[in-house]
């Protein structure tokens, strides 16, 4: 299992557009073969504060979410442009089940 994890802080003014894109990549993503999870979370504290939570059966299935339309769309193309920053980490569990 490989897991994702990564925080964005939207650039002022763009929350509503994160938005959208975050909606079409969870909802699109869960469909994925590989993907076990995939959530999207918002800052109580922080209206620009955004942190993906995403679980992966292995990294070929996290390498072919890379290359899916839906994710170059909206992450890279949306998600990555209106994001003033992006804080990634990528791991395996320590204690595998």
């Amino acid at each position: 299992m490989i897991v994702n994890a990564v925080t964005y802080v939207m650039r002022a003014g763009t929350e509503a557009r994160a938005v959208e894109h975050f909606h079409v990549l969870e909802t699109e993503s869960r469909r994925e073969a590989g993907c076990i999870g995939y959530v999207v979370h918002r800052s109580r504290e922080d209206d620009r504060t955004f942190f993906l939570y995403e679980l992966w059966a292995d990294q070929a299935a996290l390498d072919a979410h890379y290359e899916l339309p839906h994710f170059i769309e909206h992450g890279v193309k949306g998600i990555r442009l209106l994001a003033e920053s992006r804080v990634a980490f990528v791991g395996v569990p320590l204690f595998p089940q």
